[in-house]
C-alpha cells in the first residue's frame, strides 16, 4: 500500500491562530488524500500554494487574517484563517 501525502498533516499545531484554522487544516489534509509519497519538498510546496488559494481565495504570501464565508457558513460561525496556522508551539 503507498503512502498518501495526507498523512503530513495528521499531526495537528498545538495552538491554532484563529477560529477557522482547524478547518483549513482539515480542508487542506483532505485535498492530499490522492498524493502519493514520496513527493519531492517542490511538489509538496506548489501543491500546498495552490489548494490553499483554490479554498481560501488567497496566497500564502500574504501577511494578513481575512475571512472566508463558506467555512463560516459551515460552522455558523464568523472565522478567518491566520497565516501562522503552521506555527507549533
Amino acid at each position: 500500500m503507498q503512502l498518501r501525502a495526507h498523512i503530513l498533516f495528521n499531526e495537528k499545531p498545538k495552538k491554532w491562530g484563529l477560529r477557522g484554522d482547524p478547518f483549513l487544516w482539515a480542508d487542506l489534509k483532505n485535498a492530499f488524500l490522492e498524493v502519493s509519497l514520496p513527493c519531492s519538498k517542490e511538489e509538496s510546496t506548489i501543491k500546498i500554494q495552490e489548494n490553499f488559494l483554490e479554498l481560501t481565495g488567497h496566497n500564502l504570501d500574504e501577511n494578513n487574517n481575512f475571512y472566508v464565508e463558506n467555512i463560516a457558513k459551515a460552522v455558523c460561525l464568523v472565522d478567518k484563517y491566520a497565516l501562522e496556522f503552521g506555527e507549533r508551539n
